[in-house]
């Protein structure tokens, strides 16, 4: 058997943890950078941008960790708005309609309100871990930036 040099093995891990962090900032940098423009635009938009984040594919631990904490609570805040602008145009479609053609517009009101209702009484639970996760994530990778 070939003994290999001391001197290349410890090459070769300082090779292989060097990658490592690499790859962990790059995952870090990209996330960040998807993260930053998230609340950007209208509603459409941002559901698309969310949506994005959710899929996007790390494999840092801590990033991914990260981006499934901020996804859920940006989510949540999405269906809200989006549950309540529901609930907007079906009432202006009511009032839109012929007097004769109205119907009630507070039972699609209501449903859609109720399911903004519940959609942001999960924001409170996911805003601390998305907060705390991304403090850190910054504080490691991108010097430290606030949210």
């Amino acid at each position: 058997m070939t003994k290999i040099p001391l001197v290349v093995v410890m090459f070769l891990a300082i090779a292989v943890l060097g990658c490592d962090e690499d790859r962990a900032r790059n995952d870090a940098r990209l996330f960040l950078d998807r993260y930053e423009t998230i609340e950007e635009g209208d509603l459409a938009v941002r559901r698309h941008r969310v949506d994005g984040l959710a899929r996007l594919s790390v494999g840092e631990p801590e990033v991914v960790a990260t981006r499934d904490a901020c996804a859920a609570m940006h989510d949540a805040m999405l269906r809200a708005e989006e549950a309540t602008a529901a609930a907007r145009q079906a009432v202006a479609a009511v009032e839109a309609a012929a007097p004769s053609e109205r119907t009630d517009p507070a039972a699609a009101a209501d449903r859609h309100m109720a399911a903004a209702r519940e959609a942001l009484t999960q924001v409170p639970e996911l805003e601390e871990p998305c907060r705390s996760k991304l403090r850190d994530l910054r504080a490691r990778h991108a010097g430290g930036r606030r949210d």
